[in-house]
């Protein structure tokens, strides 16, 4: 996992929204966030941890009101945002949070939100929450021991113990895939009820063999042949059984045909009749129905105008009397009507008096207010005089105190070139202080390395400044040294032979053989004595050069140190010199710069800008004062032209109101307007308004008296067409109806009938003519079809007589014979049945019995897997190959940092020891190193574990945060921490730390700085701004 960008806000000591840039900060691989303690740095991992989890060790949820606690006091709103990259294809993710405080109620903070995010296709996506943890590949308690480290647990991975520890290598590498002991288990439960089932079916099928196979056959066959025979029985009586049935249907069929032809021979006289009936219908319907039709509506049309022609009779008489009466009314209305005019026109002046009076009010009105607008006009006139006076008095006191200001561009660069000059000439006197440190430091290693030739092994050696030499040399003579402890150990071994060979000596006798080479005489035997005073001297010799080899090595790990110190310092003295060269040059190229004699002193620079400030806080008041005097002249103008403005309006209103009353005076002819000044406008309104009814009801009055005038006289000339019309009518029909009577007479003559009401009577009877014929002819089929059917029944029958009772025997035995074979047929499928079973029975026995076999043998091996995985032991050993592992690719660094002195190791119990090169390889607790050197370790094993993160979560990169204060190290301690941190930079990797010491603010140049604002609260700065 990489981070990108973090933003809080409202959270802890962050009061104001602060963002972390860490693209710039993971350029650099190694960077920092520094600042005084309490000031805000765990903070951000904190606020990391809390978006990507939900969880901080710092508050609870519940009994530590964490909603409430964690959101700053003087905000009302939390908010984190982190955005990341993790993954083999760096897919970038965003986790949020956000809080609210209650508005009414300051201490109630409702659950903060937690949001996730995934870019896809440039858009964010949202996720599950809860599936960051996955997408990271790592557990909170995890993540705080490989990745986010925050105070006093960088070294927990190295002190944890051994279930722990083994807890975490499972969770880490996925180990739960190898905790197999329930599976197995669960194996062993299966196969144990597999075995049991198989057990169960195996005695299901109970004793079974072979022979009882061939019985079963043999039974099968014997009845398969009594069946043959029993079928060819049945097939012979079937037969006969035909024969019987269908003798006895062609007897059904022909009684059947007798009884139905006797009931249709009975129908036939009524079909007869009706036959007879349907031809006279038939007759008087093509013959009579259409003329006895005809006269009828011939009849009915001829009492219909009859009747119409008596009421427009009536009617016409009604509409005469009423056309002489309105013909009189309409010419007294007519009269009203042509003299209506002069009933308008009157109305028409009467509206014009009333307007004449109106305008006099309007007119009398504007006089008054023009009256008063000209004495407001002049008023404001002087005002705005008043105050052009006085705002011009002010524009000249405001110039005159413009004119007096210095030039303040010439000021600000003066007081530039101080503040630039103080910064150079400041970081000149820091770089001389700390020169000045550093060669005192360097004095006090020349004065160590002096007093290291004091030392015996340095003898001869000249204390030259190239230290390779003397290692070199030390090298040589401790190879030297080791040649003479090595001829020592020979001459020891040889001594101690000869010490063997005194035993024999002393066991010697004159005239025996001695037991080695066999002589008798022993004229010289060797003496204990001698051998034993040359190994007392040998040893005491090599004792004293081992002691030599030892001080040599340590003379050569103090050299070494030392070594390493100088060359150290001799880079920083370099670097310094370089800095106090370039800043020196800075300093003499800036007073190059400088240009303003009279103003060399920067006091008079500050006095300037004293009165500066003064010139420019009167010209701001007097500025203020010209505005509001610029204002109200402004208003003032605005009042000037907006009161001329009425008061010319007033005056135009005034002339058109007089032009208007002129004309309407100059239109009245049929009053005289003296008449009318002591009435009132609506009085004369009252009189208009009567005179105008009056002219609405003439013309009314006339209209309607027109229009029923019109009316009337086209009611009377259609009524009389209308008479004219059916009485001409009523001629033509009666002479129609004379002609049709004319034609049924004729008619009846040529018929049998004598007449018309014989023709009406057969006619009124209903009938469907062609329903009725359908009947008769399905009649007459019906007794044809019956008759001939009869006689082929009769021929079929011939002489056969049915005997019922011979017929019954007959299906009597079908049903006993059938039955029998029924039985037969059941025991033959249920032989077939059984001797399927059979052979199934006994292959299923033999295949079960194969796989019981086979179920015993797995079982063992489950036994022995059971034992394998029993109390996570399978599990507790992949956890210590995958720790040995990891130690081993922590020595690889550990081994390089502590200069080949130190390596660390796991042991049976899988925790970690040092093993000590310095004192003889020998293995010590871990909890013995210095806090540089756990420093050291830690840190090799919170990389390897990174590695193998990096591995596991498929990420191209990976990075850890260390939030550790490093305050408790001493100087020593420190500075292997700043050296192990250099090397990283080596390596391409990106680790943050977190420190409130100063020196590692100096040692690490991408970092933030974190302060702590009593107003704004934790404010971020960056090293590059």
């Amino acid at each position: 996992m990489i981070p990108i960008h973090l933003t809080l806000q409202g959270i802890y000591s962050y009061q104001e929204k602060q963002s972390i840039d860490f693209t710039r900060l993971t350029e650099a691989n190694i960077f920092g966030i520094f600042g005084p303690v309490g000031s805000g740095k765990s903070t951000v991992l904190e606020a990391i941890t809390y978006a990507l989890y939900g969880r901080t060790d710092r508050l609870n949820l519940s009994g530590d009101d964490r909603n409430y606690n964690m959101m700053n006091l003087k905000s009302n709103e939390l908010l984190i945002e982190f955005r990341f990259r993790t993954g083999k294809g760096d897919t970038e993710y965003m986790a949020t949070v956000t809080g609210k405080r209650n508005s009414k109620q300051f201490d109630v903070v409702k659950a903060h939100d937690r949001a996730a995010y995934q870019r896809v296709n440039e858009q964010w996506q949202p996720i599950e929450v809860n599936s960051l943890d996955t997408i990271i590949g790592l557990s909170y308690e995890n993540f705080k021991r490989t990745i986010i480290i925050p105070q006093n647990r960088f070294q927990e991975f190295l002190q944890l113990g051994n279930k722990e520890r083994t807890q975490m290598m499972k969770e880490l590498f996925n180990l739960e895939k190898y905790e197999l002991y329930y599976k197995v288990v669960a194996l062993e439960s299966k196969n144990n009820q597999q075995q049991q089932n198989l057990d169960g079916q195996l005695q299901q099928l109970g004793d079974l063999n072979p022979e009882q196979v061939s019985l079963a056959e043999e039974g099968l066959k014997t009845i398969k042949h009594e069946i043959e025979q029993k079928a060819k029985e049945l097939a012979l009586q079937q037969e006969e059984e035909v024969k019987f049935r269908k003798l006895k249907e062609l007897v059904g069929k022909l009684r059947e045909t007798e009884q139905l032809l006797a009931q249709l021979k009975a129908q036939e006289p009524d079909f007869i009749r009706l036959d007879r009936s349907i031809r006279e219908y038939d007759y008087c319907r093509l013959n009579f129905m259409g003329l006895l039709e005809s006269a009828k509506e011939v009849s009915a049309k001829i009492a219909q105008f009859e009747q119409g022609i008596t009421a427009d009779n009536s009617l016409l008489t009604t509409t005469l009397k009423q056309l002489t009466d309105i013909e009189a009314s309409y010419e007294v209305v007519k009269k009203e009507f042509d003299g209506r005019e002069l009933l308008k026109q009157q109305a028409e002046e009467l509206g014009k008096i009333a307007k004449l009076n109106q305008l006099g009010v309007v007119r009398n009105h504007l006089n008054e207010r023009i009256s008063k607008g000209d004495k407001i006009y002049s008023d404001t006139v002087e005002k705005a005089n008043q105050l052009k006076v006085e705002y011009d008095l002010l524009a000249v006191s405001l110039k005159e105190t413009r004119a007096q200001q210095p030039d303040m561009a010439l000021l600000s660069k003066m007081r530039d070139w101080f503040t630039v000059n103080n910064l150079h000439t400041s970081s000149l006197k820091e770089v001389n202080l700390e020169l000045v440190a550093v060669q005192t430091e360097m004095e006090a290693i020349e004065k160590q390395k002096s007093l290291l030739w004091e030392d015996k092994c340095f003898d001869g050696i000249l204390p030259t400044n190239d230290f390779k030499e003397i290692v070199a040399q030390l090298e040589d003579r401790k190879v030297q040294i080791k040649d003479f402890i090595n001829q020592l150990s020979m001459e020891l071994e040889h001594l101690a032979l000869q010490s063997k060979l005194q035993e024999y000596a002393t066991n010697l006798e004159e005239g025996r053989p001695c037991p080695l080479c066999g002589a008798l005489s022993h004229p010289e035997p060797l003496t204990a004595q001698s051998v034993s005073e040359a190994q007392v001297q040998a040893r005491n010799q090599r004792s004293v050069h081992e002691k030599e080899i030892i001080a040599i090595e340590q003379g050569q790990k103090q050299l070494s140190e030392i070594a390493t110190k100088l060359q150290l310092k001799r880079e920083t003295l370099d670097r310094l010199l370089g800095k106090q060269k370039e800043q020196a040059a800075k300093v003499a190229e800036h007073q190059t710069l400088f240009v303003w004699e009279a103003y060399r002193d920067e006091r008079t620079i500050t006095t300037e800008f004293s009165k500066a400030e003064q010139l420019q806080l009167q010209i701001k008041e007097k500025e203020a004062e010209q505005e509001k005097f610029a204002q109200r002249l402004e208003d003032e103008n605005r009042n000037k032209e907006k009161y001329g403005k009425a008061v010319e309006e007033f005056r135009h209103q005034l002339t058109a109101n007089s032009t208007e009353s002129s004309t309407l005076s100059s239109q009245i002819t049929l009053f005289q307007i003296s008449e009318f000044e002591t009435n009132s406008s609506d009085e004369i309104e009252t009189r208009k308004n009567i005179l105008l009814k009056q002219y609405r009801d003439v013309e009314a009055a006339y209209e309607t008296t027109l229009r029923t005038l019109t009316t009337l006289r086209k009611e009377s000339d259609t009524i009389t067409g209308r008479l004219e019309a059916n009485r001409k009518t009523l001629e033509q029909e009666r002479t129609v109806q004379q002609a049709v009577g004319a034609k049924i007479s004729a008619q009846l003559e040529q018929s049998e009938y004598s007449s018309i009401v014989a023709v009406e009577k057969i006619l009124a009877q209903p009938m469907d003519v062609e329903r009725e014929k359908k009947k008769v002819d399905d009649f007459r089929h019906s007794l044809d079809f019956s008759q001939k059917q009869l006689a082929a029944f009769n021929t079929e029958m011939g002489d056969q007589k049915y005997d019922a009772q011979q017929h019954q025997v007959v299906l009597l035995s079908i049903a006993s014979v059938s039955e029998e074979l029924k039985l037969k047929n059941q025991s033959q499928g249920k032989l077939e049945s059984d001797l399927i079973k059979l052979k199934a029975d006994l292959d299923t026995q033999k295949s079960l019995r194969e796989l019981a076999d086979r179920l015993h043998a797995r079982g063992e091996d489950i036994k022995t897997l059971k034992q394998l995985f029993k109390a996570s032991g399978f599990v507790n050993y992949i956890s210590s190959v995958y720790l040995q592992e990891l130690c081993h690719a922590a020595n690889g660094r550990f081994y390089k940092l502590t200069r080949q002195k130190l390596s660390l190791e796991v042991t049976d119990d899988n925790n970690f020891q040092v093993r000590d090169f310095m004192n003889g390889g020998k293995v010590r607790n871990v909890k013995t190193l210095s806090g540089g050197q756990t420093f050291q370790a830690a840190l090799s094993l919170a990389l390897a574990l990174a590695d193998n993160i990096q591995k596991i979560t498929d990420s191209n990169q990976n990075f850890f945060f260390l939030d550790e204060g490093f305050g408790s190290l001493d100087k020593d301690s420190l500075e292997t921490v700043f050296d192990t941190l250099k090397s990283l930079r080596k390596e391409n990797r990106i680790v943050g730390v977190i420190s409130h010491v100063e020196e590692m603010q100096q040692e690490i140049d991408a970092h933030l700085k974190i302060v702590n604002d009593e107003e704004r609260g934790s404010l971020i700065r960056t090293s590059w701004s």
